[in-house]
């Protein structure tokens, strides 16, 4: 009887190492870690594809209408004061919609 066994390599076992990487990438610094979240992502977009995309739950996807227009909003009260003085400061309200994409 043979001890030793058969590696099986898949991507799930793949992407489940580099996750256990994550605390020595952030040791050894920022390049290590940047390659690693870059590595979980791309296999992480081939293993699932667009499976992760989909929102079967209507709640969740309300939820996060509601924040981004709450983000939207805050960013607008927070400059009420600045924008009734000096006009729209525009780089606040640029950010918050660029914040937008994500």
């Amino acid at each position: 009887m043979s001890i030793t066994k058969k590696l099986k390599f898949n991507i799930s076992s793949i992407i489940n190492s580099l996750i256990c990487l994550l605390p020595l990438g952030l040791i050894l610094g920022n390049l290590i870690t940047n390659f690693l979240v870059i590595l979980i992502g791309l296999l992480g977009i081939i293993n699932y594809k667009a499976k992760i995309l989909v929102i079967e739950n209507k709640t969740y996807q309300y939820l996060i209408y509601f924040f981004f227009f709450y983000l939207i909003l805050i960013t607008f009260i927070n400059n009420w004061d600045f924008v009734s003085q000096n006009g729209i400061k525009k780089t606040n309200l640029i950010k918050s919609i660029f914040f937008l994409r994500f």
